[in-house]
């Protein structure tokens, strides 16, 4: 994973219990680690960066418990999906494999194995989506530049269209026009966005401002994509902003 990245892993036992070696295995490396029931996982789906679904006996109720959350899983989420176990049937695998998990761990694979085809996974799509968004703000034109006013915090396109913004849309828009190219973690926005504010469900709430300030910015010019979601990892500038 990425430096100072730390990925958030839920375990839903469907039946039996994942073996702890597995979970002290990712804890040692710096993983994130609960155990949930569907219905808590499914509440807070946003702060979750990977389910493994783990199961000992597979029968018809468990299937159809399994498809079931896939789907629900899938429909409100980018999270990885690995199905964890030793007794699965090939065709139930492909089903799984079609609703879209990204893979099946057998049980027989050691604690290491584990957490090597998590971590492998994760980064390759990480990395991938870094260089493709730093591909796109190295190619945006000028004339999507925008400036940061901080003396009536205000944001201003070059075709001199401006914007009035919040406290929390300046803080969040300042520190992101910090470094072109860098992404930001949520736990990072957070801290400088609400500073020494307690602040519940932030992932949350930072997609909510996240979300209005687009809406915003749109609504003026047209234009929303200026800050680029990068899945389980935080937000980025994909242009130039002069904060003045």
């Amino acid at each position: 994973m990425g430096e100072n990245r730390v990925c958030t892993v839920s375990v839903v036992n469907i039946n039996g219990e994942l073996n702890e070696r597995y979970v002290n295995e990712l804890t040692r490396n710096q993983y994130n680690v609960d155990f949930t029931e569907t219905e808590e996982l499914l509440a807070d789906i946003e702060d979750v960066d990977a389910v493994i679904i783990h199961f000992d006996e597979e029968n018809e109720e468990v299937i159809w418990k399994i498809c079931n959350l896939i789907f629900q899983i899938k429909e409100s989420s980018k999270a990885f999906i690995w199905t964890f176990s030793n007794k699965m049937m090939e065709i139930n695998r492909l089903v799984y494999l079609k609703l879209g998990i990204h893979g099946h761990i057998p049980a027989v694979c050691s604690p290491a194995e584990f957490e090597l085809i998590i971590h492998n996974t994760v980064n390759h799509f990480e990395e991938k989506q870094t260089e493709e968004m730093i591909e796109v703000i190295e190619n945006e034109t000028k004339e999507n530049q925008l400036t940061i006013y901080e003396h009536n915090r205000s944001l201003q396109f070059e075709n001199g269209i401006e914007i009035n913004l919040t406290k929390l849309e300046y803080r969040l828009l300042t520190i992101l026009c910090s470094k072109k190219g860098k992404v930001f973690g949520y736990e990072e926005l957070r801290n400088f966005v609400w500073q020494e504010e307690e602040v519940d469900s932030y992932r949350a709430r930072l997609a909510n401002l996240i979300f209005y300030l687009r809406k915003k910015v749109e609504r003026r010019t047209g234009y929303s994509e200026f800050i680029r979601t990068i899945w389980a990892r935080g937000y980025m500038l994909d242009l130039e902003i002069e904060k003045t």
